[in-house]
């Protein structure tokens, strides 16, 4: 009996140590899944039997994972009639809609076969394409089993390892035939959220990965940030409800508590636009993997100015699968909420018509009116915002909390036009020019600006002449 037991307990204690093994990554991999696991980014049931090998189901979740995190905000048109006869997996038909995989043919996904070396590869580089991401193309390296790459798995395994997405080969060679493991495809992902190189760092989704990188208790829009583009001239700027909401989305998938528009006010009705456009979108909601609540904490009558998200618990599986219920009965009768269409879609045509549940989510409003300024202190305070603003050459400026006449903003550019020193500084031609005209002023104008060797000597002349009539 003794004999047995001891048989017994030894029997566990083999048990147990490899259970362990299995659920423990390899040494080389530890860091990496470490705090890729930390972020929160991805489900606990991804974080398992590290060494054994991925299968498509597994991967599809990573990738449609990665996909939503890296992205840049903007709308993503994916294809709306795939459907896959072996699975009805969320992940699954999202992955293929976007175009990370079609599938193994025959309307099928092949959720259990595995995943190659060469097939990871080649599905992470599509993966980050469709998103956006900009990458290196191939630098001339060359892997020593180069032959027995597959002739369309070539080009991407090549970029891969050019942006340091695969690392850390044996011999020179990269096994294109042998199968992924789950700890792989792990630290490769973990390579994509912390590569700078790649534009990660400026994500907030990916701040966890970075030393010097936190996520903001307060997201701030500042008037400079609108339009986020290097150009002097742009006359096709970006919708602003598109740029705000692009940030917002961001934000919100990276936690962010606040959002402080007090330099760049936002219409109430945007506001709730936005809203519902990310709140009934599927594939956001399905991003959040939690509820919101927006909760205004300045506005006045129109505008908002500061507003608070109160967010729901993570993963919260009943609230996730009764509200992606809900959207796509919603989609099924009334078409896919966008924010292009949020405002005049079935059902949203009304901006004030909510349900009660809508209410009590973005209608609990906190009134503050903002102070009343002499028309001496808006012009005197837009000429400052529209010095820094052509010296810093910005294509867009908004006119702030109170919208200008258009007496306004010409004396205000005149009162730099007349300067000496402003146009010593500036040393190029410029105009100002009305960008959005609403029935209570001009709201935002665009600057453009021209470079001549000339400019100088006839605007000082200029100058000098305005002087003289004016004494």
């Amino acid at each position: 009996m003794k004999k047995i037991l001891v048989l017994f307990i030894l029997i566990a204690m083999f048990s147990n140590t490899a259970t362990f093994a299995i659920n423990r990554p390899s040494e080389w991999a530890e860091k990496d899944i470490e705090a890729l696991k930390e972020s929160g980014k991805f489900r606990e049931e991804a974080f398992k039997r590290y060494n054994k090998d991925i299968s498509r189901g597994e991967f599809i979740y990573l990738a449609v994972r990665l996909f939503e995190l890296v992205r840049d905000g903007d709308e993503y048109l994916a294809k709306s009639d795939v459907f896959f006869e072996d699975t009805y997996d969320y992940y699954a038909l999202k992955g293929a809609r976007i175009g990370i995989t079609d599938g193994v043919g025959k309307n099928l996904f092949g959720p259990e076969k595995l995943v190659t070396r060469e097939q990871l590869a080649t599905m992470l580089v599509k993966t980050l394409q469709k998103s956006r991401v900009k990458l290196k193309e191939a630098d001339g390296y060359k892997f020593a089993d180069e032959e027995d790459f597959s002739s369309w798995a070539k080009k991407p395994i090549y970029i891969a390892r050019a942006n340091g997405i695969i690392t850390d080969f044996e011999n020179n060679k990269f096994d294109p035939k042998s199968n992924a493991t789950v700890e792989e495809t792990l630290s490769y992902i973990k390579n994509i959220l912390s590569n700078e190189e790649m534009g990660m760092k400026e994500n907030l989704n990916c701040a966890s990965f970075f030393d010097d990188v936190k996520v903001p208790k307060i997201f701030v829009f500042k008037e400079s940030d609108y339009p986020a583009m290097n150009v002097k001239v742009n006359y096709s700027l970006p919708s602003k409800q598109k740029f705000w909401r692009r940030h917002l989305r961001e934000g919100l998938l990276a936690g962010v508590e606040q959002f402080d528009f007090s330099d760049q006010k936002m219409y109430i009705q945007n506001i709730r636009l936005i809203y519902r456009s990310l709140y009934y979108n599927q594939d956001f909601m399905g991003a959040l993997d939690r509820d919101f609540k927006i909760k205004y904490l300045k506005r006045d009558e129109r505008f908002a100015y500061k507003i608070q998200i109160i967010y729901g618990e993570k993963g919260d599986k009943e609230f996730k699968k009764e509200h992606l219920k809900k959207i796509r009965e919603f989609e099924k009768e009334c078409g896919k909420v966008t924010h292009e269409n949020a405002h005049t879609i079935k059902g949203f045509v009304n901006p004030d018509r909510y349900s009660e549940n809508e209410y009590e989510k973005i209608i609990k409003l906190h009134e503050v009116h903002p102070e009343e300024k002499t028309r001496e202190e808006i012009v005197e305070e837009f000429t400052e915002k529209l010095r820094e603003a052509f010296l810093e050459e910005r294509s867009y400026i908004s006119a702030g909390q109170y919208p200008l006449t258009s007496d306004e903003s010409t004396e205000a550019f005149l009162n730099l036009y007349y300067d000496r020193d402003f146009n010593k500084e500036i040393n190029k031609f410029y105009s100002l020019n009305t960008n959005e005209k609403s029935s209570d002023g001009i709201r935002d104008f665009l600057l453009t600006y021209q470079e001549s060797d000339s400019f100088l000597k006839q605007q000082l002349y200029i100058i000098k002449q305005h002087e003289k009539n004016n004494k």
